[in-house]
């Protein structure tokens, strides 16, 4: 078979196809019926994506329109802010702190005897 003979004999074959398609084809008119009564249920599914969003709505305008927590006296803030304590002051503590605390107290290298002897 030659390549013109082929070409030849796919497009018989596809012209019928075509009119076996063209036959089993349903007139236009029930087609527009068809896309109409699917049309008709997308307008109730448009309902709970509007549903969705007033509900949403409705929730962020309760928590925006809700009166604040009241505030802490002063006093009350002073108080809990003088008695806060740093989670890492215990890093802080160094060995010998403790010295830190308080005054040196110095020894005369002198002792007491001595002292006493040279003042007479």
């Amino acid at each position: 078979m030659s390549g013109k003979d082929a070409d030849q004999k796919l497009a018989r074959l596809f012209k019928e196809q075509r009119r076996a398609d063209e036959a089993s084809a349903p007139p236009f008119r029930e087609l527009l019926a068809r896309a109409r009564a699917r049309s008709a249920p997308q307008r109730r599914q448009i309902r709970w994506p509007a549903l969705a969003a007033a509900a949403i709505a409705i929730v962020a305008a309760v928590l925006l329109l809700r009166p604040p927590p009241p505030e802490p006296s002063r006093a009350v803030a002073a108080a809990t802010l003088a008695a806060w304590k740093a989670p890492t002051d215990v890093f802080l503590q160094t060995p010998g702190v403790e010295l830190l605390d308080r005054l040196p107290v110095l020894v005369s290298s002198v002792p007491q005897a001595t002292l006493a002897v040279s003042h007479r």
